[in-house]
């Protein structure tokens, strides 16, 4: 089973190079079941709550499925249990899904019943009247504050979760667009940069969801851009990192409580000034230690090894989120990437859509797995 694995991960990256490769030289891509499941994990992922109001048992098995990797292909065929399952049902349950949208909605009667007042009077409102004009004026303008707000302090509250539900609505919405046209065979509705986010997003999936239990992937030797990119946050789970975190924050509380102490015997008279000297000459030293420890946190985190594995894990996390607010108004689109757990923003970039696809390089992936296929052979 391992070894179907690891030739279905090998297969998935090959497919995907080809995808990309094609897109870059501005052609359509060729056919391919491996990208064609990987269509359908990013489409079903974008409408997991749809799949869960349409079959429940459906919902638990695609869900079982893509959290445990515990599947390989084939041909045309996944296999699960040792039971076949042909990709072409997992694009049949994308239409059936998408075809669920379109059926018209059926409103309660009760809406339609008129409510009774019990014979008080309705008080009289002051109203002004806006033109549609005017209304999609203030409404652009309302939510662009909105997304400046998050932009400049990463929150998750009431003045801007009504933007990070719109990105996540407007990426579910590109999602399925892209994923049903390509399947549909609607080239002329795809355009290049389409398909090239598209790209970006399933050349992550070997790495971080079906092989990220398979193999060690060279993450330090990916090129990434880091100048090209903006990193307004990020949060790293590297015990390196985290243990000089400790530090620092240790080394904080100490100046503050020097600080503290020094303040109360100034204020008081209790300490003459030779016992003031000793007590700056530690927070000094102190201070100097903490800039210290933020220097060698800057140095750390920006190592390729610390970097590149947390850049990129927090990149498929945003994916995954659906959080990804592309900016179309530019020839080369801006993606603002944030990726939210438990209400809190634990990651937020912005990078050009020619940055974005330069991310995962296919060719060091493919060397390092055609490394582990010789291995395999050799013993």
């Amino acid at each position: 089973m391992e070894e179907k694995k690891k030739d279905t991960l090998l297969q998935f990256v090959k497919a995907n190079k080809s995808f990309s490769d094609a897109l870059m030289k501005d052609k359509y891509p060729d056919a391919n079941p491996y990208i064609n499941f990987e269509l359908v994990f990013i489409y079903l992922n974008a409408n997991m709550e749809l799949l869960r109001e349409y079959d429940v048992e459906t919902y638990e098995f695609i869900s079982e499925m893509f959290n445990n990797s515990n599947y390989y292909i084939e041909g045309n065929f996944v296999y699960i249990d040792n039971l076949a399952y042909s990709i072409d049902s997992f694009i049949n349950l994308v239409h059936k899904l998408e075809g669920c949208k379109h059926k018209a909605i059926k409103i309660p009667q009760q809406l339609f019943v008129e409510s009774k007042n019990n014979g008080r009077e309705i008080p009289k409102r002051e109203c002004k009247v806006y033109s549609f004009n005017d209304y999609k004026r203030f409404t652009a303008y309302e939510m662009s504050e909105r997304d400046l707000i998050f932009q400049y302090t990463n929150r998750v509250d009431k003045a801007t979760k009504p933007y990070i539900e719109q990105v996540a609505y407007n990426f579910r919405r590109f999602i399925s667009f892209v994923v049903t046209n390509y399947f549909n065979g609607q080239q002329k509705k795809l355009n290049n940069k389409e398909l090239l986010i598209i790209s970006s997003y399933i050349n992550l999936f070997p790495l971080f969801s079906y092989g990220k239990d398979l193999v060690e992937f060279p993450y330090g030797m990916f090129p990434i851009p880091i100048n090209e990119i903006g990193v307004a946050k990020i949060t790293f789970d590297d015990q390196e990192v985290l243990e000089l975190n400790r530090k620092y924050k240790r080394v904080q509380e100490k100046v503050s409580q020097l600080t503290f102490q020094e303040k109360f015997v100034r204020d008081n008279g209790y300490a003459d000034s030779q016992s003031l000297s000793k007590i700056r000459r530690k927070i000094d030293a102190l201070e100097n230690r903490a800039m210290e420890l933020l220097y060698e946190l800057y140095e750390t985190t920006h190592y390729e090894h610390i970097f590149n594995p947390t850049f990129l894990k927090n990149v498929w996390q945003s994916f995954k989120g659906n959080t990804i607010d592309i900016n179309t108004l530019f020839h080369n689109p801006v993606l603002k990437i944030f990726a939210i757990q438990k209400g809190v923003t634990n990651f937020y970039c912005a990078m050009h859509l020619d940055v974005l696809t330069k991310l995962i390089d296919n060719d060091i992936i493919l060397e390092v797995l055609n490394s582990e296929q010789k291995l395999l052979l050799d013993n």
